[in-house]
């Protein structure tokens, strides 16, 4: 074989090489996007609120129940003090609750019963082209102000923390799923001594029962939400 020929050889042999590698890089890519979260394309999947705090609050009435004890009610309602956001590129809905201290005076209740507990759940849809990206951001900003912890298997990003609510430390949990983003909130204190003196439930277990909430919201947040 001539020296050209070896030449022209050896050129085929690396063009060749080439047009595989970068074939294998582009199925690594593909492979990678494939596996990304359902929200990678950026575009919101959903498109508006529920009618009011009833809807939302049915959602999780179990936990919600489970959590307030014998305070619980069927005839107090959620209210919503309005929406919160005058920005264009998202909607919110407020529903919250405080749950009336039933200890008469001079009455004394078991140690351990609930005396009081409050709760609330916030909802934030964003609009428009950038809506998953802007609802990425304001979950990061809410997240860092409750000093928030990630949160593992609840939506696409998930935080724990703790914020003021009702007077006194609340946890926090919040998640995303898409361009919705849920927070939920709880606080609360005990009976723990003669008299019924109070103090507060234990940030751990809040956070415990706030967590508890938010997953009963993600697993039925497509039947909650217009999409």
């Amino acid at each position: 074989m001539t020296d050209s020929k070896a030449g022209v050889v050896r050129r085929g042999f690396v063009t060749a090489a080439r047009t595989l590698a970068v074939a294998g890089i582009v199925a690594v890519l593909s492979l990678s996007q494939a596996g990304c979260s359902s929200d990678s394309s950026g575009a919101p999947k959903y498109r508006g609120m529920p009618a009011g705090c009833p809807q939302v609050i049915g959602v999780a009435k179990v936990a919600i129940r489970q959590f307030a004890g014998e305070l619980f009610s069927e005839a107090l309602e959620f209210e919503s003090p309005g929406a919160q956001s005058a920005d264009p590129s998202r909607s919110t809905l407020e529903c919250r609750m405080r749950y009336p201290d039933r200890r008469g005076s001079g009455v004394s209740a078991a140690l351990g019963a609930p005396a009081t507990r409050a709760v609330n759940v916030t909802l934030v849809v964003g609009a428009g082209d950038r809506a998953v990206d802007n609802m990425r951001g304001y979950i990061v900003a809410a997240s860092e102000s409750a000093g928030g912890r990630p949160v593992a298997g609840l939506g696409d990003q998930a935080y724990s923390g703790v914020t003021p609510f009702s007077g006194r430390e609340a946890a926090e949990t919040g998640f995303r799923i898409g361009n919705a983003v849920v927070t939920v909130s709880v606080s609360g204190t005990d009976v723990t001594g003669p008299a019924s003196a109070t103090s507060p439930v234990p940030l751990a277990d809040l956070g415990i029962r706030a967590t508890e909430i938010a997953r009963v919201f993600a697993g039925d947040l497509d039947d909650l939400l217009p999409h």
